[in-house]
């Protein structure tokens, strides 16, 4: 899956190029919209009935991105564990690889606030992450 998006001014520092954090809310925002092609994420949110809190994230710089650049944001399952998973997000800026982000996301028992094993749900979604690419 490749989500679009326009870097905008507010995402950029005072060098000009894009302000570290803004490749990780890129990432999650791209998460969120696969979500919610294929389930109802205010309700999931709504009724608690999963937490998938990010417990590791970390970023590569190849390739300044400036405000107007164009990117494409690829998302990619990296590994799937037994109560955590790993999503990889590629930028590309016109088909160059501008920037590479990886997520760990754990799955939580809301109810115990405790890791637990990934439901079959969740694994059927990370299973389409592979199929919508």
């Amino acid at each position: 899956m490749i989500i679009q998006r326009t870097v905008l001014l507010s995402d950029i520092d005072a060098t000009g190029v894009i302000y570290f954090s803004r490749v990780f809310e890129y990432a999650q925002q791209a998460f969120e919209l696969f979500l919610s092609k294929h389930i109802n994420l205010p309700e999931m949110i709504e009724k608690k009935q999963v937490l998938l809190p990010i417990v590791h994230a970390e970023a590569d710089y190849t390739l300044p991105i400036r405000v107007g650049d164009q990117l494409g944001i690829k998302i990619e399952l990296i590994a799937q564990g037994e109560s955590s998973f790993t999503l990889g997000f590629e930028f590309l800026l016109k088909e160059k690889k501008a920037a590479q982000a990886k997520i760990i996301h754990a799955y939580l028992n809301p109810q115990l606030g405790k890791a637990q094993p990934l439901s079959d749900e969740i694994k059927a979604l990370l299973e389409r992450i592979s199929q919508d690419r």
